[in-house]
């Protein structure tokens, strides 16, 4: 089994000492709803400071590489993760895998998951997965695995990540967040 630290939670949640995009990423797995038998998994890769759905992927399994090579290669594509970044995550079987520390490692991230029952640490994760029952699959009828995959995808990249307005963003979406911290950090380095 892959060793990974435990982070202590306080009633806050989790949370870095100084919050900055791609400092800190939560992973997740769920089931969104499909008709066909065995159905689908969707993993998330989240970045705490935007609420931005960094990395997702899709599959009919459950396999270690759902999270390590698709959903977070996909983040780290997408976003530069500070060195010593923290990936935080429940304690799944894909997650306290000998695989998953390891790529993790490779992009200089530090694994991380929290006590056992202790649920406030992956609570962005938790959240997402809520909002998206609760605003798209309990609302839709999938007829195939293909048509779930295309609405969630859809779901993920054009309405939440861009449109959707986020309570703990202010009302604002993970979009607007990470232009405007992007745009500091620029504007920090250009007055220096």
């Amino acid at each position: 089994m892959g060793e990974v630290d435990v982070v202590p939670v306080d009633a806050d949640g989790f949370a870095a000492a100084e919050p900055a995009v791609g400092d800190e990423v939560v992973d997740g797995v769920e089931r969104p709803g499909s008709p066909e038998p065995g159905g689908i998994y969707l993993a998330t890769v989240i970045d705490c400071y935007s609420r931005n759905v960094l990395g997702w992927s899709m599959a009919t399994h459950l396999r270690t590489e759902l999270i390590t090579t698709d959903a977070f290669t996909t983040a780290t594509s997408r976003t530069t993760l500070t060195q010593n970044a923290i990936f935080h995550s429940d304690r799944g079987a894909q997650d306290t895998s000998d695989a998953y520390p390891r790529v993790l490692k490779s992009h200089g991230v530090r694994p991380s998951a929290g006590a056992t029952g202790v649920c406030w640490d992956n609570s962005a994760v938790e959240s997402f997965f809520g909002t998206l029952k609760n605003e798209l699959v309990h609302r839709e009828t999938y007829p195939t695995r293909r048509a779930a995959r295309t609405t969630i995808a859809e779901y993920i990249e054009v309405f939440y990540n861009r449109q959707r307005l986020h309570s703990a963003l202010d009302y604002r979406t993970p979009e607007h967040i990470e232009r405007a911290y992007h745009a500091t950090q620029t504007e920090g380095k250009e007055a220096a």
